[in-house]
């Protein structure tokens, strides 16, 4: 038997529904309408923020047990469980993978996010915490049978962390399930889109984008937090849209995936993680039938270029020249290109691929 563990928190349960929760919740779906998995739920204190009351951690540390508990009494010998990682209890989470290994099940890692990896490029906290969450995540990884990374730079982070390299499997691309099929045809009208969280803190970039500074092209603002006096006339904000109707309203001639608090390169914490991440976001342009723009020192660059799904730049005024070199034949070649991705997307092809092979992996470990 086949399970998915699916993280499910309070406010998801009351049915709000954010871009944060769309890659798991798509896994999971893809996990139980493709792959014949049933589903474990785990719920998830609600108050996950760093410094917690004590009647937090004892609520967080009760829920965390009452799922140990549910996993460990739905597996049998012979089944394989996908844990989506990462999950709060690391600690709790490796001790039960240890017990029902012993009873012959195995376990095959979908890796969303590295702490070790985030916690060791914010430096927020001390060398010597940075060293036990990495030391914590990586012998969780370790008791796995199979990983489902990003990609392969991501997969040579884990290698060069000890993770061995013929349990791990490389996703390429994160899918995105849709409801709405169709997508308005594209014109390159030579807009960019950027969708996702637009406050300062995250997305500094947008607010230094401007004719003056060389970014000579329309944008289009999708997303919450936007500081809207900073609007120029050569920018729109759009608004806010569920991700899954997004793709359908989204309007553009290319979607840009950067991160950090600079146009000239993708910088600061979230920058320098997508030499290594595959960013969610860049999914979402293509479902909606978009050619993107990345950064070329990104770990999606190489996917882009190699599908011939857009461009790559190393700075944002870069953008202007190159989308104003791109011919009508060239815009509309990647256009097709980007349908045949998105057909995979929307049908979850990407994860299934990759879990047939984490399954063979996972079998051959028995």
């Amino acid at each position: 038997m086949l399970y998915c563990v699916n993280r499910v928190k309070k406010e998801k349960k009351a049915g709000q529904r954010t871009a944060g929760v769309k890659a798991p919740d798509d896994i999971t779906v893809i996990a139980r309408n493709k792959c014949k998995a049933k589903i474990i739920e785990f719920e998830e204190h609600q108050n996950t923020h760093k410094f917690l009351r004590p009647v937090d951690l004892v609520l967080r540390m009760g829920v965390n047990i009452s799922n140990y508990i549910r996993l460990k009494s739905r597996v049998r010998q012979g089944d394989t469980v996908i844990i989506q990682h990462p999950y709060s209890g690391i600690r709790g989470l490796a001790q039960t993978i240890r017990e029902c290994r012993k009873k012959g099940v195995r376990f095959i890692f979908f890796i969303h996010d590295l702490l070790s990896l985030r916690k060791n490029i914010e430096r927020k906290n001390s060398d010597r915490e940075n060293r036990i969450v990495s030391e914590q995540e990586f012998e969780l990884l370790n008791l796995c049978d199979a990983i489902i990374c990003h990609n392969e730079k991501m997969k040579k982070y884990l290698t060069d962390n000890g993770v061995p390299a013929e349990k791990i499997v490389c996703l390429e691309i994160f899918d995105y399930l849709i409801t709405k099929k169709t997508v308005t045809a594209k014109k390159n009208d030579k807009s960019v889109v950027v969708a996702g969280n637009l406050a300062k803190e995250k997305s500094a970039y947008i607010y230094k984008m401007s004719g003056d500074n060389g970014c000579k092209f329309h944008l289009n603002l999708y997303g919450p937090n936007y500081t809207e006096t900073e609007i120029t006339e050569d920018t729109e904000y759009m608004g806010i849209l569920p991700p899954e109707e997004l793709p359908s309203q989204i309007k553009g001639a290319y979607g840009l995936v950067w991160d950090g608090d600079s146009i000239e390169t993708c910088s600061g914490v979230a920058g320098e993680y997508l030499r290594i991440n595959n960013p969610h976001k860049c999914s979402l342009y293509l479902v909606s039938g978009l050619p993107v723009i990345v950064w070329k020192q990104s770990a999606l660059a190489e996917f882009i270029e190699k599908n011939g799904l857009g461009i790559a730049v190393d700075s944002i005024p870069e953008i202007s020249g190159k989308i104003d070199s791109v011919t009508e034949e060239e815009y509309n070649t990647m256009c097709g290109n980007v349908a045949k991705v998105r057909k995979k997307l929307t049908g979850g092809k990407y994860f299934t691929e990759a879990l047939r092979k984490a399954l063979e992996i996972a079998e051959g470990n028995r």
